[in-house]
This record gives structure tokens, C-alpha cells and sequence, in this order.
């Protein structure tokens, strides 16, 4: 294995890095490289002593969507359809040879349909205070990692997303849509980040439009939105998952949510 995590100490982190490769071992060579790769620096960016659990969310679940962006099912198969697997395509190898133009032409078409596009919550920022608690929280039956913040109608949110394109085509993210018609918030906007060092800091984002992705590129954008005027109760709370990106390829929409966590308001009495 080339690929090597600098944590090696941290018996936490390798058994994630090790049970997340486990679930890749039917992804080729080079694409379960770049996958693990990108896995690792994840891992090493992490704090010290921070659970990659808690982070990144359990390493099935992480794996499942690694295996998904990169166009392969939620799991690998089992053991033997996997040798079988693997022993058809070395005897299909010459055949493919007599099909491969055709094939091509069908993928081109295929593309525009089908994009390997996956995006990840970094971490969120709001002008409203985080709500600290836990009484509350645990009422609104929402699942671990959602964030909740005091409501405050004019408030900013934002969502600190990283898209990662593995297609073949050039994918345009062209705005944003709240899941679930949730009201209290909505999107405002789209700003770029210069660069990976200026994740953190949505104050240096260049409001945009659109944000093209190259084939195999990564773009962190930062997703707007603001609290607006909602009938909630001394009391109540509310939450949604995070926004869904909305993607063009080719002239096809495609809608990708930025996974992990979650935005909660709480009207305080």
C-alpha cells in the first residue's frame, strides 16, 4: 500500500483509514489510490486527538459514499463474486477490444446523465450564537451533527462546502436549494474560496454566480443564507439537512447534497 497515513500512532485513525480501505478493495488500483489518498489527508488535518468518527462520520458510512462518487455501489460484493468479478474481466479483455469504440460513443452520451459528483460540509459559521442545549436539542429529534444556533431573524449562516468533480466533463455548480421547504433560513448566495487556506474565512469569498469544476478538479464554496421572519414559539426549534447543490453537466441538471451535519435555530423564550 503506497498510500501512508502520518497518524500512524493514533490507533483511532488507522482503524478507520483501515476499515474504510477494506471497504475499496473491488475499486481499481489507481482510483482506490486517489480515493485513499484524499482519505489521508482528511485524517491528518484532523486535531489531535479528535475522533474521525465524530468528523467524518462512521467509516462504513464514509466508504459508502467514496465508493459511490467513484461510480461503484453502496458495498463491495461478497468474496467470491468479487474473484469471479475480477477473473471475467481478464477473459472479456479481447472482446472488449471489438466493442470499445462503440462503447465510448455510449459513454459520452451516459456522461451528461451520470456524474461522479460528491460534496462535503467542512464546517459552518453564523453571526447568531450556537445554542448550548441539550434538553432542547434532544426534543427536536435531530440526528448527531446538526448545529443549532439562537434564531435571529437577519442572522447569516453559512456552510463551508468542498465539491469534488471525478467525472470527465466540466460540472457548473449554478446555485443552491433548501431541502424540505425549510423556512427559517434561506440561500442568499454563492462565494469562492481562493484556496484551501481560506476555507475557514467566508469574509475573503468572492461572491459568484456560478462555480465551474474541471474534471477531477475540487472547488470550496461558501453556501449564504440568512434566518428570515418565521412563526416560531418561545421555545421551538427546527432543523434541516444541509443545502443541496444544484449542478449543470452538459446541459443536465444534477442536484448534490453537501453531506455531514446539519443547521438548527432555536427561538430562546
Amino acid at each position: 500500500m503506497i498510500v501512508k497515513l502520518k497518524g500512524r500512532s493514533d490507533p483511532v485513525r488507522v482503524e478507520y483509514f483501515d476499515d474504510v480501505r477494506r471497504r475499496l478493495l473491488d475499486v481499481p488500483w489507481q482510483q482506490r489510490q486517489h480515493l485513499l489518498t484524499e482519505l489521508v489527508n482528511r485524517l491528518d488535518n484532523l486535531p489531535g486527538g479528535v475522533d474521525p468518527n465524530s468528523i467524518l462520520g462512521e467509516s462504513e458510512h464514509y466508504a459508502r459514499l467514496m465508493r459511490e462518487s467513484a461510480g461503484y455501489g453502496p458495498t463491495p460484493p461478497r468474496r467470491f463474486a468479487y474473484i469471479r468479478a475480477w477473473r471475467l474481466r481478464r477473459k472479456l479483455l479481447t472482446g472488449a477490444t471489438i466493442v470499445l469504440v462503440p462503447t465510448l460513443i455510449f459513454a459520452a452520451a451516459f456522461a451528461a446523465h451520470y456524474q461522479p459528483l460528491a460534496a462535503y460540509a467542512l464546517g459552518g459559521s453564523s453571526t447568531a450564537p450556537i445554542v448550548e442545549s441539550d434538553r432542547a436539542i434532544a426534543e427536536s429529534s435531530a440526528p448527531i451533527g446538526v448545529v443549532f444556533r439562537r434564531y435571529e431573524p437577519g442572522s447569516e449562516v453559512v456552510v463551508t462546502t468542498e465539491i469534488h468533480n471525478r467525472g470527465h466533463a466540466t460540472a457548473t455548480v449554478t446555485g443552491v436549494s433548501i431541502p424540505n421547504g425549510f423556512q427559517p433560513i434561506v440561500a442568499t448566495g454563492l462565494r469562492r474560496a481562493a484556496d484551501a487556506q481560506s476555507i475557514g474565512l467566508p469574509d475573503r469569498g468572492v461572491p459568484v454566480r456560478t462555480v465551474a469544476i474541471g474534471p477531477g478538479g475540487t472547488s470550496y464554496i461558501f453556501v449564504m443564507m440568512k434566518m428570515q421572519q418565521e412563526t416560531l414559539g418561545a421555545g421551538d426549534s427546527a432543523w434541516q439537512a444541509n443545502p443541496t447543490l444544484n449542478v449543470d453537466v452538459l446541459g443536465v441538471h444534477h442536484q448534490v447534497p453537501i453531506q455531514g451535519g446539519g443547521i438548527g435555530v432555536i427561538a430562546q423564550p
